[in-house]
C-alpha cells in the first residue's frame, strides 16, 4: 500500500518518488492541501471499492501511518 500511496502523491504533486519517505508528513512536507487529501482518499477508496473515514486520515497524516491504515481498512 505503501508504494501506491508514494506513487499516487509523486503523480498529484510532480514530485519524485524518493523525495516521498513513510515518515514524510502530507502537509508540512509535501504541501498537499485538503482537496490533495481528498483527492488522495477517492482515488484509494474507487480503487478498492471501499469508504474510507476521512478523519481517519486526518488523524494520520505521515505516508506511513496513512498507508498503515489504509490497508487495514482493505483487510
Amino acid at each position: 500500500m505503501e508504494t501506491e500511496i508514494i506513487s499516487f502523491i509523486s503523480q498529484h504533486l510532480n514530485l519524485r518518488e524518493d523525495e516521498i519517505l513513510p515518515e514524510s508528513h502530507l502537509i508540512n512536507d509535501l504541501g498537499m492541501s485538503s482537496l490533495d487529501i481528498m483527492q488522495l482518499i477517492s482515488g484509494v477508496e474507487e480503487r478498492y471499492g471501499i469508504e474510507v473515514d476521512e478523519y481517519g486520515i486526518i488523524e494520520n497524516l505521515t505516508v506511513g501511518k496513512i498507508s498503515q491504515f489504509l490497508a487495514s481498512k482493505i483487510g
